[in-house]
Parts: C-alpha cells; sequence; structure tokens
C-alpha cells in the first residue's frame, strides 16, 4: 500500500477511536463498538497500532526499531573477601557461585534490588 492509503487509514480510525472516547459516561466501550457495527477486534488493532505511532513520533530515539546493542566483558580485578574493591566499606556482602557482591549503606534501595535480581536468575 501507498503512504496515502496508511493516511487514509489512520485517519478513519482515530476518528472512530476519539468517537468511542467520547461515549456518553456509563456505556461500555463493548456497547458502543457494537452499537456502531465496529469489529472490537480491528478497533483494538487499530487502537494498539496508533499508540505505537503517536509513541516512535514522540519518543523517535526509544523507538528505533534496529538498535544493535552490543555487549563487552569486562574483567575487573579479583576482590579479597571483606574488601571491596572501590575502597568503601562494605555492609553487606552476597555470594553466588562464583560472584559476590558487596554492598554499603549508600547504594540505593532500587540498585540494590537490581543487582540481586541479575546474580540470582544468571
Amino acid at each position: 500500500m501507498d503512504q496515502i492509503t496508511h493516511e487514509v487509514r489512520d485517519d478513519y480510525w482515530s476518528d472512530i477511536i476519539r468517537q468511542c472516547n467520547e461515549r456518553p459516561a456509563g456505556m461500555s466501550a463493548r456497547k458502543w463498538l457494537e452499537e456502531n457495527g465496529i469489529n472490537k477486534k480491528s478497533y483494538y488493532y487499530w487502537q494498539r497500532k496508533l499508540r505505537i505511532k503517536a509513541y516512535e513520533k514522540q519518543f523517535p530515539m526509544a523507538a528505533a526499531k534496529n538498535t544493535s546493542i552490543a555487549f563487552a566483558e569486562l574483567k575487573l580485578p579479583e576482590p579479597v573477601y571483606g574488601q571491596a574493591t572501590s575502597g568503601m566499606k562494605a555492609t553487606a556482602t552476597v555470594r553466588r557461585k562464583d560472584t559476590i557482591l558487596e554492598f554499603s549503606n549508600d547504594v540505593s534501595c532500587e540498585l540494590a534490588a537490581r543487582l540481586l535480581k541479575e546474580v540470582f536468575h544468571a
């Protein structure tokens, strides 16, 4: 299909979605769709498609589909048990197989939870 056809369909379904969102208070979307002869699956398909398109337009870098991700292995010096490599004083140490995590009181709960999740699901 050409670009004009896509734009016409986008406009058509945008209008339907807008009308459904402006339905009378208390009326469900399902009932509105039935009364207006609109296929429920088609409606939700286009709603999702147009939301994705709007997101990609608003956040083009986050929505980039052809970004490649590369991983690089980092070699760190072997830590001495009970002594953190950065010079900080560890207040908690977690060991899992051959991985040791040492935490200080300065680490955020979110970072600690993320690190623990990664180590225990590796």
